[in-house]
């Protein structure tokens, strides 16, 4: 999970030119480094939410670990700031709302979603 997580992150990174500042618009970024971001970041968010992981825990396949969720949000976050930065919107909107109520990033995701109504 953290491999993946780093994947995405650093394409995300890479994406961005040195002299990027944020909200520069999409021309300056490279496209197809942060697709490849949010590929990860949504293979991290689908193998280990807890609609997909907790069934094998509960099967006896894998035990839970407790840095799981707060990646998962991470990544959901993540994969937010990278579909704006491409314009998809009501892709960032989705992922901005799947944060729940009682994640550290929860506070965050709301104030974003008030930045994009």
């Amino acid at each position: 999970m953290m491999a993946k997580f780093y994947e995405g992150r650093c394409y995300f990174e890479a994406a961005k030119p040195i002299d990027y500042i944020d909200g520069d618009p999409p021309a300056k970024l490279n496209t197809d480094l942060l697709k490849k971001s949010i590929a990860a970041f949504q293979e991290v968010s689908k193998r280990y939410s807890d609609a997909n992981f907790l069934p094998c825990v509960n099967n006896g396949l894998y035990q839970d670990f407790p840095e799981r969720i707060t990646q998962v949000e991470a990544a959901l976050m993540d994969e937010a700031q990278s579909q704006e930065m491409l314009g998809n919107y009501d892709a960032a909107r989705n992922c901005y709302m799947r944060i729940p109520e009682n994640s550290e990033f929860y506070e965050q995701a709301q104030l974003q979603l008030e930045n994009l109504q």
